[in-house]
């Protein structure tokens, strides 16, 4: 992947991708990622939509009244780490809990991203 997206002559974003399954522990991932200084956890955004009606942020706001949240267009990824720098500044990547694997073949094809994947397996002994 080239290091600018010549469409648009800006930088891809760095997206740490969590794949695998549900209730593997990837929440808890996401968020050990999300607390490094640039990394920011959007939790899983395939869920947004149902986030917005059922969730609250970690700052203890409703979606509509949190300033990450609010008029956020999950489809903009620039706009998705600029709303992240007003939460935390240091914010250089985000991380996406979503697990799907369709969402993570066009987050790979899109030429704005700079997507890195963890894969999380939950080991059933343990």
């Amino acid at each position: 992947m080239s290091s600018q997206n010549e469409d648009y002559n800006i930088d891809p974003i760095e997206l740490i991708y969590v794949a695998g399954i549900g209730h593997s522990g990837s929440t808890l991932l996401g968020m050990k990622l999300g607390a490094e200084p640039q990394n920011f956890f959007v939790g899983e955004i395939k869920q947004l939509d149902q986030f917005y009606r059922i969730q609250k942020c970690v700052c203890g706001n409703p979606p509509d009244k949190c300033p990450y949240w609010k008029n956020l267009d999950k489809s903009n990824w620039h706009n998705l780490l600029e709303k992240a720098k007003e939460h935390k500044e240091s914010t250089k990547r985000l991380v996406d809990s979503s697990k799907d694997f369709c969402e993570l073949m066009q987050r790979v094809d899109n030429p704005n991203l700079d997507v890195k994947v963890v894969h999380l397996v939950r080991n059933p002994l343990t």
